[in-house]
């Protein structure tokens, strides 16, 4: 499946807000973890089903990872247990969607991509992952298992942290930022290597690198497309932040401002890359250049020898030399000289 854009083939005659899955993790089965937590204390669920999924927690927060959005059934029965808006259901299993934040309700929807790299395939993949936030509770939709939120959940295990003592607003912040922290990681990898082609470019250059540049040019734009909706709407956020976020509002600003630097690194190096192409090409046309060059020199030094043994090889019976004594000698001096004479003038205008 293409990761610019997926197919829609499956939503098409389905009413808005029918639960369709569009993606690539198709034959998972929904299961839930939770952790319902106070700043005194902590307890986890793992692999509840939709029908053992709680609505919230009785005292203090709730976090619910949801993994296997594909099973529409199950999905289904959560829609109702939360009474899910129908459009925002919707697009939690419609992967292709673009990143967005929206107020729905009594809430707040999230949606971005969750990215890793692939290092069997030498390549970037992403995953989409979808929060829905309340006053004490956070909902998290993921494709399939797997997650970068391991150091989230072992800090809100120790009852010191600041997770456990504030609300689902600040984890909400403390996932998205290790989202965003990947990124960081992520472009630090393909900057490393768009580095080492440009080292490469400029000991010896070779059609080798051209695959390379175009690999990662394709992965900053990959990159870029996922990134820069996300910004552009925490920037919208921020502008009308609502009461629910309003102790967070300094932390999802430093989320804003790592975002904005990543894009930026993101364009600097597309901006590398597009520098190294054009680098390659104009290389290769100066070694064309100084090839044609020299074929045109050999092929000028060449025309007055041509010339010379050309007139000397007509069929004539009175020409004068014919019959002169040393005439192989005096023709081999007149090619010898004019060669040399060619040379010098050459040389001269630096054209050797």
């Amino acid at each position: 499946m293409s990761r610019f854009f997926k197919k829609r083939d499956a939503v098409l005659g389905k009413r808005p807000g029918e639960l369709v899955y569009i993606g690539k993790h198709g034959t998972n089965v929904l299961r839930a973890d939770t952790i319902s937590y106070t700043h005194a204390g902590l307890a986890e669920q793992e692999g509840l089903p939709a029908d053992r999924v709680p609505r919230s927690a009785p005292d203090g927060n709730l976090w619910v990872n949801v993994e296997g959005i594909s099973d529409v059934p199950a999905m289904e029965q959560l829609e109702s247990l939360w009474d899910l808006d129908p459009l925002v259901a919707a697009s939690i299993m419609h992967t292709g969607t673009r990143p967005m934040i929206m107020r729905t309700g009594d809430g707040i929807f999230f949606l971005m991509k969750m990215l890793c790299y692939d290092e069997d395939h030498g390549r970037i993949t992403s995953e989409q992952l979808s929060m829905l936030i309340t006053d004490s509770r956070l909902i998290t939709f993921q494709e399939a298992a797997g997650d970068v939120f391991d150091a989230v959940r072992a800090r809100l295990g120790d009852v010191n942290s600041r997770l456990r003592h504030s609300g689902v607003d600040y984890l909400a912040f403390s996932l998205m930022d290790s989202i965003v922290d990947n990124y960081m990681l992520i472009i630090q990898n393909i900057a490393e290597a768009v580095e080492n082609i440009e080292e490469k470019m400029l000991e010896r250059p070779d059609e080798t690198v051209i695959p390379d540049i175009v690999f990662h040019k394709k992965e900053l734009l990959y990159l870029r497309k996922t990134i820069l909706p996300f910004r552009d709407a925490l920037r919208q956020f921020l502008s009308d932040l609502p009461p629910l976020f309003a102790d967070s509002e300094r932390f999802l600003q430093d989320l804003l401002s790592n975002l904005l630097h990543i894009v930026d690194t993101i364009e600097v190096y597309r901006e590398i890359t597009s520098g190294l192409q054009n680098t390659y090409d104009s290389f290769m046309n100066n070694r064309l250049n100084d090839i044609m060059r020299f074929l045109t020199i050999f092929s000028v030094i060449f025309l007055p020898l041509t010339l010379i043994t050309g007139i000397y090889g007509t069929n004539f019976d009175y020409i004068p030399e014919l019959h002169f004594a040393y005439g192989y000698l005096f023709l081999w001096g007149t090619l010898v000289i004019s060669t040399v004479v060619m040379i010098i003038i050459f040389k001269k205008k630096k054209w050797l």
